[in-house]
């Protein structure tokens, strides 16, 4: 009896992250798995494709669920299953850094050289304010979300009353941010795609296509998010309306706070 007792003690295992008691693969305090083997290489290079490529949870489940059912995940994040999403103000600033990223690498401008030689000094100054303007947007980005989140949240608090839902401020904001986020992540992909062409005209009508997506998107999560039970073509048309005065008020924050800038 007491060597089993001896046995049963020496094979008590504590977890390397929080110290608790293992008693079996996951620690029950906070859910590391129990390894107590030190990292090589040949473990480093096992783990790259599973980081990188797994959607299980995480960074890649956020952008696999957000597309494939954006009603439903958001939902569950309210709800409380958190455990497999990214946090969605990381997930939001990692997608902002991305999108700089895209407009860097590609040097995108809403003008080309050639297409200025065949326009009027005043068309010119016009352009190239505009490219300006842009560049500004897209540099100070994370100035402007402080202000367009918070207003865009309190719209969707009335916007979802209307529509007889009620969700917090908190709430409405986590909304925004998912649905910005993975229309963010649209936007930087077509500028990847788009952002090479030197051709004024096509990147300004490519501005055309985003608009259309990021408004699509939008509307399409904000309609399953909602999950009509009777009248659908009134809540889809209230989910586009609503979807697109949220893009306003983001573009109108990011006009108003580069004018007092430019005042200040």
């Amino acid at each position: 009896m007491s060597n089993q007792f001896a046995n049963n003690t020496t094979s008590v295992i504590t977890c390397n992250n929080c110290g608790e008691y293992i008693q079996k693969k996951y620690c029950s305090h906070c859910g590391q798995k129990h390894d107590e083997h030190r990292i090589h290489l040949k473990s480093l290079l096992h783990d790259i494709p599973h980081a990188i490529f797994h959607v299980d949870s995480g960074f890649f489940y956020n952008v696999h669920q957000l597309f494939k059912r954006p009603g439903a995940a958001i939902r569950e994040y309210l709800q409380g299953r958190r455990k497999l999403y990214f946090n969605p103000i990381t997930y939001l600033a990692i997608m902002l850094v991305l999108n700089l990223f895209a407009v860097k690498i590609t040097n995108l401008h809403y003008y080309d050289e050639q297409e200025l030689l065949t326009m009027s000094p005043k068309e010119v100054e016009f352009i190239k304010e505009y490219d300006a303007s842009q560049w500004w947007f897209l540099e100070h980005t994370y100035l402007y979300m402080l202000l367009a989140i918070p207003v865009c949240a309190l719209f969707c608090y009335s916007f979802f009353r209307f529509l007889k839902q009620r969700f917090n401020f908190a709430e409405n904001a986590i909304i925004i941010m998912f649905i910005l986020a993975q229309g963010v992540l649209i936007q930087s992909v077509l500028y990847l795609l788009t952002g090479w062409v030197r051709n004024g005209v096509f990147i300004r009508s490519m501005e055309i296509v985003n608009l259309v997506l990021m408004v699509s998107y939008a509307s399409y999560a904000l309609f399953k998010f909602v999950d009509p039970a009777k009248n659908k073509v009134r809540t889809a048309i209230a989910c586009t309306v609503g979807a697109f005065i949220v893009l306003s008020l983001m573009l109108a924050s990011a006009y108003l706070l580069m004018w007092l800038s430019k005042l200040l």
